[in-house]
């Protein structure tokens, strides 16, 4: 469906949202709106203002007042755009994550603190463990929550032009609040683990006593919880990754979502959002 022009001014207000527009201006500041050549409409204030003139679509009673879902595909085209460039900063800043991750877990004087040996039914590990552990999640968790944070908006920009990605937007603040309670759980349960090392003495087995402490239990509780709700999220994420697929007509992106749910693929995946949404961005 196309909609009428509204007629050439050189500033007023967007006939979608009722912001300002300056002169000569090609997007709405507001709700980002093509103007087009056709210019902004005058004197229209917003909801609530004098009628606009004969011919003007707007506003429409979308989500935030921005572009409704019943604007043709051309006008559409600049949210599209702007959720792809959030999908290609995520699939960036996870691919640092990941590589980051890679190379502190495969530094030699690392690698050895992570083992986990049995002793006579108990644990005896490296007291450098707690902290290289501690390192690698606290890398993790903020690089996953950046990412969470760049889908997410992506995925709401594209609920205003598409129902189909409301669910995984709902879903990509679920995941975010599954990664934080995860990170404060496991947290706590290093912080335990470092305790019981100076209770049982570097080098000597881990004792249930010295193990099991509060500040354990503290953590597990959090930690599991947030583990499920972030799993979940997760799986939001990457419906709206494989809908992109759909959005788009690109099987890749589907691929890049499969390939993201395999730990040893997960590179590969990232790599290919980043080309498959710098491709789409280039034929703007």
């Amino acid at each position: 469906m196309s909609w009428p022009t509204p007629p050439r001014l050189a500033a007023g207000f967007c006939a979608y949202c009722g912001g300002s527009v300056p002169a000569q201006a090609s997007f709405c500041p507001s709700c980002g709106a093509p103007i087009g050549s056709a210019g902004a409409v005058p004197g229209w204030p917003g909801p609530g203002g004098p009628p606009l003139p004969s011919g003007v679509p707007g506003p429409f009673p979308a989500a935030g007042w921005g572009l409704p879902s019943v604007l043709g595909p051309s006008h559409q085209r600049p949210w599209e755009l702007r959720a792809l460039r959030q999908v290609r900063i995520a699939a960036v800043l996870a691919l640092v994550g990941t590589l980051a991750a890679n190379v502190i877990g495969s530094i030699p004087s690392v690698a050895p603190s992570l083992s986990v040996t049995p002793a006579s039914g108990s644990l005896t590990v490296s007291p450098s463990l707690p902290q290289v552990a501690g390192v690698l999640l606290g890398l993790t968790a903020v690089f996953g929550l950046l990412v969470i944070v760049r889908l997410r908006s992506a995925f709401r920009t594209l609920s205003e032009i598409s129902s189909d990605f409301s669910t995984p937007s709902t879903l990509a603040s679920l995941a975010f609040l599954g990664v934080v309670l995860l990170a404060v759980g496991s947290a706590l349960v290093l912080g335990a683990l470092h305790q019981a090392i100076d209770c049982a003495g570097a080098g000597n087995p881990l004792t249930s006593g010295c193990l099991f402490t509060s500040l354990f239990w503290a953590g597990l509780g959090p930690g599991l919880v947030g583990a499920v709700v972030a799993l979940v999220g997760l799986i939001g994420i990457l419906i709206g990754i494989w809908r992109l697929g759909n959005r788009f007509s690109d099987a890749w992106y589907k691929v890049a979502a499969i390939l993201l749910i395999l730990p040893l693929a997960s590179i590969a995946g990232e790599v290919l959002l980043i080309l498959r949404t710098g491709r789409e961005l280039g034929r703007r």
